[in-house]
């Protein structure tokens, strides 16, 4: 995963930095970012803390791009969606998500 992989990179190069500065912020911020992609979270850019919000930027994490959710329904039920479990599912999890905005 290449935002793993990101991560890990500039976190080794912050620590060094960080050992000399005695400023661990940046640090910080990524190590709670790299939990996030561990835990498998999803990273809305708006929800992140500010410094979170810079470095991700930076650093143009895959997780933090916008989503598009796709479903595929028969032709009958997508004049009423709402009528298809897989739909109210899918709807469900998209409403209870980083996804919903």
């Amino acid at each position: 995963f290449r935002d793993l992989a990101s991560l890990d990179e500039r976190l080794d190069k912050e620590r060094k930095h960080a050992k000399a500065s005695k400023d661990t912020s940046v640090v910080e911020a990524l190590e709670r970012l790299r939990d996030k992609i561990v835990a498998q979270e999803l990273l809305e850019v708006g929800a992140l803390e500010p410094d979170e919000r810079a470095v991700a930027a930076e650093l143009f994490l895959l997780v933090t791009k916008p989503y598009f959710v796709v479903a595929n329904m028969d032709e009958a039920d997508v004049a009423r969606p709402e009528g298809d479990p897989n739909f109210r599912s899918l709807a469900a999890y998209v409403a209870s998500s980083a996804l919903r905005s």
